[in-house]
């Protein structure tokens, strides 16, 4: 097998027919959505995407990338970060899945004066060999549950076996909640190439009324916009929302790969003006419907745990979080140590988890909202 590092953007695009004669596993790995990381202003991070091949065919690609920080290390990480979910290999001859860990690691350590550090999401059914080359690499290591463990809703085939199946809690709330919204104008949402623009800048309202604080999202934005535009071109686009009084108070987008959907976005009005509606448990009844009737069997809701999530009684699709470093960076050690040892140790101390959880509580005061227009 042979590897080939690409760091370039216009190398990468070189790749673009061949990429896109292949059927990705995810929309995290269709050219769309690598080609709107590329095109992103604000990118500080440089590609470092991994071919392997065999007789001249592709057996797997590398989605990552290095990214600096404050403290001047350079980590290896997932194109595209968190936003991308898993970091886990393309695998385009499954069966290849050993010989491929080996090459990929191989890579690393023959590329290893462009990095200081490795910081991978993965899957131990998609990159078990993987995990395991990591760890005998000789390099300072840490390894631990991700936190940010998936969950994913099985519809199955019939659609009212499946709601029927959920907790009696969840129904009875949505069938209250329908009965308040039944009394207000309301209407529910999928967009469509006419309304696609307006519900995004609808979405991003949303999003900025609760997350302006964090940093500049235009970029992001632009990214997305880019995404679900293509989405929506190819079909592949799930957006939703639901309108009252003529105001958009939920919105869920998510991509289509198959049976399949990902959860993108999912936000939700702040104020408490429709906050006893519930809109976002009942968009997402609403939209999982949806969803089935269009063919769509399985939801991964993405990362993190939530209220939401849970109540549908999802499954999870565990992650690990897989940490790396090369001893002579001695920052890079350190932090390692922190991440791996003393962080999780110190996240169960009680009076940091109530200081914790104050201060979550305050910056949800801080948000300020911008009307819609």
């Amino acid at each position: 097998m042979q590897t080939t590092i690409l760091r370039d953007a216009t190398e990468i695009r070189a790749l673009e027919n061949s990429w896109r004669a292949r059927e990705a596993p995810s929309p995290f790995h269709e050219w769309s959505f690598l080609e709107s990381w590329l095109g992103r202003g604000d990118r500080r991070e440089k590609p470092f995407l991994v071919l392997v091949t065999e007789d001249d065919d592709w057996v797997a690609i590398a989605l990552w990338c290095i990214e600096y920080d404050g403290l001047g290390i350079r980590r290896l990480t997932g194109l595209g970060g968190e936003d991308a979910w898993y970091h886990d290999p393309w695998l385009l001859k499954p069966e290849k899945e050993a010989a491929v860990a080996e090459a990929l690691a191989l890579a690393l350590r023959e590329a290893r004066r462009d990095w200081d550090m490795v910081k991978l999401i993965l899957r131990e059914d998609q990159s078990g060999s993987l995990l395991r080359h990591l760890e005998s690499s000789g390099l300072a290591y840490s390894e631990r549950v991700d936190w940010r463990q998936h969950q994913t809703a099985a519809l199955g085939e019939s659609w009212t076996v499946y709601w029927d199946e959920r907790p009696k809690q969840l129904r009875e709330l949505v069938r209250r909640r329908g009965k308040k919204l039944a009394a207000l104008p309301h209407r529910f949402l999928e967009a469509d190439a006419l309304s696609l623009d307006r519900l995004l800048e609808d979405l991003f309202r949303l999003h900025l009324n609760r997350w302006h604080a964090e940093r500049d999202w235009s970029a992001y934005y632009q990214q997305i916009r880019a995404i679900a535009t293509d989405a929506s071109e190819r079909g592949t686009l799930c957006f939703y929302a639901l309108e009252v009084e003529g105001t958009i108070i939920a919105t869920e987008l998510l991509l289509r790969s198959g049976t399949r959907s990902f959860e993108l976005m999912r936000i939700i009005d702040p104020s408490p003006i429709y906050g006893a509606l519930s809109g976002g448990s009942l968009l997402t009844a609403w939209a999982l419907e949806r969803m089935h009737r269009a063919g769509i069997r399985e939801i991964d809701m993405g990362p993190g745990h939530h209220e939401w999530k849970s109540g549908l009684e999802t499954h999870r699709t565990g992650t690990i979080l897989k940490v790396v470093a090369q001893p002579r960076h001695l920052p890079a050690v350190a932090w390692v140590a922190w991440e791996g040892t003393f962080k999780p140790v110190l996240k169960e101390i009680p009076w940091v988890r109530r200081l914790k959880a104050t201060l979550s509580g305050t910056r949800k005061h801080e948000a300020h909202v911008i009307p819609a227009t």
